[in-house]
């Protein structure tokens, strides 16, 4: 307040130093009271003016013009008591000085004076008064979506305070909160202190972020739907997969944040969306075949479930080729592995699912035994080699399944072999050991087919498919024995192969047995004829002697000899014709006993006939055994005795080739068996002689 003489001047309200409260001021009348003596002495009153303000408790006085004041010529009255040494006055108290003192308590003062005491009587020089000012007022506004509270234009006391409430609607929140246009940030209550003027405050509000949820097929998510969030906060979403699916994806505004079961919104200050997807767990049902071989490369089809989307197919950890067929099936290719069960997973978007699949080691092929057999198969045979598997082995000869397959070991296994392809074809077959680890290499050509074919009349022989070879086994037709004489010879026996270059077909000849002598004539057995196959020719066993009157008591030559009788007779020679190796052997020699006669054997495909002994007729030769069946042919036969007078005995025909025997006393001679070439016996002192048997012609071809 400024006081100028004795007018009286209003203070006026100034904020001082640095505080930010604003003060009360309160303009009170000053009064200079200046006493006019009309005395012509009179003291001279100073003239002071001050302005003086109160914020709070504090008190400041400036001196705003006029006289100087000196430290003790003055009082400083605060509500009428001295306080001027608390506001510890300067020796001279000049223009633009100010006295500062902060009173004790809550109370501000009601009146400042200045009292001049230099004159003698104290003179007010500067008086203020402060006094209560009316109310002051606060006008609120809020935006839509809340409120503050009280609202409207609210009366303050002056000097008073003022707190308000800002509170947003549901789904909204504080945007801003402004007191006088200066903002304060989005805070919910505000409060005005020492209000002295009038104000404004306002707050603005805006809608809540949303949260859009959403879930695919077989799952849910929780919350769903639009989910407000307050400004600021957070929110937890949980997602569930129905039963046999997984979560597949969880995406956050369009990008993938995984597949986990739960995820939160922090700080959420704008509008976000979530979305689930789920898929059904994959699951294995089989797998066809269920194992295959190390080296891999096998087609194998998976079913199950839940496969739609699959992104890899593995074996035992390598990835496999593969091409979902649907949502149940799979087709691969496995990949190379090692021997033994492995673990397969198909990965789908669902999950994965797991099985197993064996891998196993190629089968080789070392030997088959026997290496050979008929056409007809059903033949046992016994494979040899490595990685046979019980119950998963099959064998095929020549491209065709064999039967009755047992596997003993991993080296070994036992199987019956099936008819030759074409049926009656011949040659060399591949063996082939299959497992699922593959078939094995090495059987090629290891197992021969052959055809035997047996003539016992003369027809060609048609060459079967395939064969490149032939084993032959060629006998000509027996010898007849002897009237009364020897045995004849056994046909000739011809054996060897034919390699390479055969023909289609073969004329075959199968050779007749001789007549046996009779009682006529030479009374000699008549020779065989001879049996042919190709260019081998099988001669015919010669003839036994007779010892008919005027008979010839000679064997005749032949493929084997027929025998002598009479110790003058001459034996018929074997191999005749000549052939390397021999087609035969000789006949006996005939015996002359006290004029009984004994006759030789005839000669066998083995051995000569026997020679007669004194009182006992010779046997027949022994045959030859055919490699080809392992039947023993050609046997010669025994001469005859004459046992009536000469007590002898009649020899015996060669039963392991065919040879008749020779007649005793006067019976005659045993023909020798058909289709083997065996020569008859020879007759009794009576008897005619046994005719030959037919020869026969066999054939293996291969």
């Amino acid at each position: 307040m400024k006081i100028s003489g004795r007018k009286h001047d209003y203070a006026v309200s100034e904020i001082i130093g640095t505080v930010l409260l604003i003060s009360i001021v309160v303009l009170a009348g000053s009064v200079v009271a200046v006493a006019v003596l009309s005395q012509p002495q009179a003291q001279k009153i100073p003239s002071v003016s001050t302005v003086t303000s109160i914020q709070s408790q504090t008190v400041y006085i400036k001196h705003d013009g006029g006289d100087a004041l000196q430290n003790g010529t003055y009082l400083i009255l605060v509500n009428g008591n001295d306080l001027t040494s608390k506001f510890n006055p300067p020796a001279t108290w000049s223009i633009g000085e100010t006295l500062t003192y902060t009173l004790p308590g809550t109370t501000p003062p009601s009146s400042v004076q200045i009292e001049y005491i230099g004159s003698g009587s104290p003179v007010i020089v500067a008086s203020s008064s402060f006094g209560p000012a009316g109310p002051c007022t606060i006008t609120t506004s809020a935006s839509a979506g809340g409120s503050i509270s009280p609202n409207g234009t609210v009366s303050v006391t002056y000097g008073g305070s003022q707190t308000f409430t800002i509170s947003p609607n549901s789904g909204y929140y504080i945007t801003g909160v402004f007191a006088d246009s200066v903002s304060h940030g989005a805070i919910t209550s505000y409060t005005f202190t020492n209000v002295t003027s009038s104000h404004t405050i306002s707050a603005t509000f805006a809608t809540n972020p949303v949260i859009t949820a959403s879930a695919g097929a077989n799952g849910t998510i929780s919350p769903n739907g639009t989910v407000s969030v307050t400004y600021g906060g957070s929110q937890t979403f949980t997602i569930s997969p129905n039963s046999g699916y997984n979560i597949t994806s969880v995406l956050v505004d369009g990008s993938s944040v995984g597949s986990n079961s739960t995820y939160i919104f922090t700080n959420v200050q704008a509008s976000h969306s979530i979305a689930a997807s789920f898929a059904l767990i994959p699951t294995y049902t089989s797998i066809s075949p269920t194992a295959g071989p190390t080296a891999g490369g096998t087609p194998v089809t998976i079913t199950g479930a839940g496969f739609t989307g699959a992104t890899a197919v593995t074996f035992g950890g390598s990835s496999a080729s593969f091409m979902v067929n649907n949502d149940t099936s799979i087709n691969a290719t496995t990949p190379a592995g090692s021997a033994g069960l492995a673990n397969f997973v198909v990965t789908a978007p669902g999950g994965s699912a797991t099985g197993t699949y064996t891998y196993v080691a190629t089968p080789t092929f070392g030997g088959i035994s026997p290496a050979t057999g008929p056409s007809s198969g059903i033949t046992s045979v016994t494979i040899s080699g490595t990685n046979f598997v019980t119950g998963a082995t099959t064998v095929t000869i020549d491209g065709t399944a064999a039967t009755n397959i047992s596997v003993s070991s991993s080296t070994s296994l036992t199987a019956t072999t099936p008819a030759s392809t074409p049926a009656g074809s011949a040659g060399l077959a591949n063996v082939v050991v299959t497992t699922a680890g593959g078939n094995s290499p090495g059987g090629t050509g290891a197992y021969d087919y052959y055809v035997i074919q047996t003539f016992t009349v003369s027809t060609p022989s048609t060459v079967p498919t395939g064969a490149t070879s032939v084993q032959y086994c060629v006998i000509g037709g027996g010898a007849g024995g002897g009237y009364y004489g020897g045995g004849g010879g056994a046909g000739g026996f011809r054996i060897g192969n034919i390699t390479g270059g055969l023909s289609a077909s073969y004329p075959i000849t199968v050779g007749t047995g001789g007549a046996g002598g009779t009682n006529t004539g030479t009374g000699q057995g008549g020779s065989g004829i001879a049996s042919v196959f190709s260019t081998i020719s099988a001669a015919g066993g010669g003839g036994g002697g007779s010892a008919r009157g005027g008979g010839t008591a000679n064997g005749v030559s032949g493929g084997s000899g027929g025998g002598a009788i009479e110790t003058s007779g001459t034996i018929g020679a074997g191999n005749t014709p000549s052939t390397t190796p021999s087609q035969g052997n000789n006949g006996g020699n005939g015996n002359t006993t006290s004029s009984h006669y004994y006759g030789g054997g005839g000669g066998g495909g083995t051995v000569a006939g026997g020679n007669a002994a004194s009182t006992t007729a010779g046997n027949g030769g022994a045959g030859t055994t055919c490699s080809i069946n392992s039947v023993i042919y050609s046997g010669g036969g025994g001469g005859g005795g004459y046992a009536a007078t000469g007590g002898g005995t009649g020899g015996t025909g060669a039963t392991s080739g065919g040879g008749g025997n020779g007649g005793v006393g006067t019976t005659a001679g045993t023909a020798g068996t058909a289709n083997t070439g065996g020569g008859g016996g020879g007759g009794g002192s009576t008897g005619n002689g046994g005719a030959g048997g037919t020869g026969i012609v066999i054939l293996k071809y291969y």
